[in-house]
């Protein structure tokens, strides 16, 4: 943990786009970025690609949603984010609104640190042979198109070799860090965030033995959807918020394998910063959030 870095004199604003608790927490952090002679420049709530100006560090104000927005906007430009909560839960935002004085006191004193995280991305390959690259934080998700109704089959390779096929409404390839996310809500392992691994879950599969998988992040995993009917079509979401989609996929049961209609997955080049300015203890964090330690006194560390 290195707590000397670049002191912060221009920061980017990504904020929750209806929270009244956002809006009032925005003029709070711009009067007292003002008295610490830090600019602030609002990104809107709309993903920007690169930045192209000098930012050293983006803030974002809302939850989880509005960090992962953040990173869109951040990301492109290895700009590290630094998240405030204004929300109920919040497992990636880690500065509240009372503490955002003290905050940007140790911003612009350069006395912070960055902790990098992995990302994942997806190449998504149609038959007109046209790549589309997605990144995500938490999780690329491929699955169906729900109002076709009737779940797809999804052959997976990993490493060049048949890891299996799942018959399901979807699968979650999650990050660490997106453990926490969808990835836990469909009955996936929590990871430590630094963990080398991604997890493969299948959302309401059509076995019981379709069970969650733990891979190294290392491994570049190849899916290719079948769909139930002609016409239905296949969606890979990058954290929920960029969508691609195959809409020429073969059908469960065919013989046919149409060039293209397949989505790559492995780790992405570069990793994404977030702002710390003490070190965080994951699993005293979830202990808080989920509940673990409810009813009993709290626990030192020792």
């Amino acid at each position: 943990m290195n707590a000397n870095s670049k002191p912060v004199t221009k920061m980017g604003l990504c904020v929750h786009p209806i929270s009244e608790l956002a809006r009032e927490a925005v003029i709070r952090l711009k009067s007292l970025a003002s008295d610490r002679a830090i600019e602030i420049i609002e990104l809107g709530t709309e993903s920007h690609g690169p930045l192209d100006f000098s930012c050293e560090i983006v803030a974002s104000i809302g939850g989880d949603g509005t960090l992962l927005n953040a990173v869109r906007n951040a990301y492109p430009s290895d700009i590290p984010v630094w998240g405030i909560n204004v929300g109920d839960l919040g497992y990636l935002t880690i500065s509240s609104v009372e503490e955002m004085g003290r905050s940007l006191d140790l911003l612009s004193k350069g006395e912070y640190w960055i902790e990098n995280r992995t990302m994942i991305e997806a190449t998504v390959t149609g038959e007109d042979g046209r790549d589309i690259r997605l990144t995500a934080f938490n999780d690329i998700v491929v699955h169906r198109h729900v109002p076709k109704g009737g779940m797809i089959v999804l052959d997976v390779e990993l490493d060049g070799r048949f890891l299996g096929s799942y018959e399901a409404d979807g699968l979650i390839f999650s990050t660490p860090t997106g453990s926490t996310g969808y990835n836990l809500s469909a009955g996936g392992s929590i990871l430590s965030p630094n963990l080398p691994a991604f997890i493969i879950t299948p959302i309401c599969a059509h076995s019981f033995s379709a069970r969650s998988l733990v891979v190294d992040d290392s491994s570049v995993l190849l899916v290719k959807p079948k769909i139930k009917a002609l016409g239905d079509v296949v969606l890979i979401t990058s954290d929920g918020q960029e969508i691609a989609q195959l809409d020429k996929c073969s059908l469960r049961g065919g013989t046919d394998d149409p060039v293209g209609c397949e989505v790559e997955i492995r780790r992405a080049v570069r990793r994404v910063g977030l702002v710390r300015f003490n070190e965080v203890f994951f699993f005293d964090v979830m202990r808080d959030k989920l509940g673990w330690a409810d009813g009993h006194p709290k626990h030192r560390n020792r």
